[in-house]
């Protein structure tokens, strides 16, 4: 499997806009399908997915998704991403996806795992 992101800053080497899957998601440009389904999630929720799906399966720190994302302030950033976490988190969970589908790693940032299970 050939890599096409920076493991280091999280930026794409080669850039696509092709639809991105890990195991039940589809993650696009400004939609993610889960299942074929389409997600409630926003265009900045979706553009952090994008980025941790570019990044699959390693972790992406949280100032390299700030840098990916174009957040202005670290600090409000990080907070602002934190939130928007927990609320995709929130939407994979109504989908029917294990919580630790986006884990946290603390000191290392996030990271999307394959989304194979399903919450009974």
């Amino acid at each position: 499997m050939t890599c096409h992101f920076c493991p280091n800053c999280g930026y794409d080497v080669v850039k696509s806009d092709k639809p991105i899957t890990v195991g039940r998601l589809t993650i696009g440009e400004t939609t993610v399908l889960i299942d074929g389904n389409p997600s409630r999630l926003t265009t900045d929720q979706v553009a952090i997915l994008r980025c941790l799906a570019l990044a699959y399966p390693h972790p992406v720190k949280l100032d390299a998704m700030i840098l990916r994302l174009d957040k202005q302030e670290l600090e409000d950033a990080g907070n602002g991403i934190a939130v928007q976490v927990h609320r995709i988190r929130k939407e994979l969970r109504w989908a029917g996806l294990e919580e630790d589908t986006l884990r946290t790693i603390y000191g290392r940032g996030y990271q999307l795992t394959d989304p194979v299970r399903r919450v009974a």
